[in-house]
């Protein structure tokens, strides 16, 4: 592995600790979601105890998301689930914030980079 794939590894599995303990706090699960056949789907799905539900694509700074990527959140965006890309701990922050103060996701992505 080249010393910058492993730091942007190192930098995704940040972002991806800090949404799985925040979503802990506030009563939720953040679950690895893996989906068979279905390449590009988004890395996390997130449950909370008010019954919403959202994905997250996870990325280290600054990397964008894949086409097929794209074409999933679209997917998932038709059937009205959103997919949020994390890419900073301060975008993760925010979400966990809002999430905290009982913001809607429809109010969250308009103050976040929805997909």
């Amino acid at each position: 592995m080249s010393p910058r794939k492993e730091k942007s590894d190192l930098l995704e599995s940040r972002v991806e600790d800090r949404l799985t303990n925040g979503i802990k706090k506030l009563g939720g699960l953040a679950l690895k979601f893996i989906s068979p056949g279905w390449a590009g789907a988004p890395d996390r799905l997130v449950l909370l105890s008010s019954h919403e539900a959202f994905f997250v694509e996870l990325k280290a700074p600054k990397r964008q998301l894949r086409a097929l990527q794209r074409k999933r959140a679209k997917e998932l965006a038709e059937r009205g689930k959103y997919t949020f890309k994390a890419d900073t701990l301060t975008k993760v922050d925010t979400l966990i914030y809002l999430l905290s103060l009982g913001c809607g996701l429809n109010h969250i992505a308009e103050r976040l980079d929805d997909l």
